[in-house]
């Protein structure tokens, strides 16, 4: 079904390109970011600041651009808003394959570090050897990325797998998590030196 309307998107791409090539115009594109603020919800766009989505909306509206140069032939498709969120998605596949980092935006690191997966300040560096390795986890998981970005927007994706995952990582690479309980044992032997120290 998913290759049936891929197959139908990149023929009226086509079709839309054979058409006649025009440019979109200053208000046509800021029309298509309108209409894009209704993926903002959407799992990996919600995690991004307001500049990141610009930026990211941008790049959007761009490729948009360049397969379907006349504006008022896209829109008036019965499946725009299928042609749409298969560009978005390439979107966030090509941006995570660019820099695995980016599966910030799908695993923010604040919340990790909530669930006990990842212990507290975390390097740069470390943090993307982390984020590398999930990806390539997911992407040996999953039949692909895209695959996989798919059912988390469907919201079916196995959270206890992709937990393995995570955790797997964190073991790999050595970022163990220091509880308040494995903190409290030297808190302790600190207050005894004290008292030891007042007798």
């Amino acid at each position: 079904m998913r290759k049936n309307l891929l197959l139908f998107i990149v023929c009226a791409a086509a079709l839309c390109a054979c058409s006649g090539k025009k440019e979109w115009n200053t208000s046509q594109r800021q029309q298509m970011r309108d209409r894009l603020k209704a993926y903002r919800q959407w799992v990996y766009l919600n995690n991004m600041t307001d500049a990141e989505y610009m930026v990211f909306t941008d790049g959007v509206v761009g490729t948009l651009e360049e397969y379907y140069p006349n504006y008022g032939v896209l829109v008036t498709y019965p499946a725009v808003d299928d042609t749409i969120s298969q560009v978005v998605v390439t979107a966030i596949v090509e941006d995570i394959t660019t820099d695995a980092h980016n599966m910030r935006h799908l695993f923010p690191y604040n919340h990790l570090v909530k669930q006990g997966i990842l212990p507290r300040g975390m390097t740069r560096d470390q943090q993307k050897a982390y984020y590398q390795c999930l990806a390539d986890k997911i992407n040996n998981g999953y039949i692909s990325m895209r695959s996989f970005l798919w059912q988390a927007m469907q919201s079916n994706v196995d959270s206890t797998r992709v937990g393995m995952f995570q955790r797997g990582c964190a073991q790999e690479l050595s970022l163990d998590v220091v509880s308040d309980v494995d903190k409290e044992p030297a808190k302790n032997h600190k207050n005894n030196d004290m008292n030891s120290n007042k007798r």
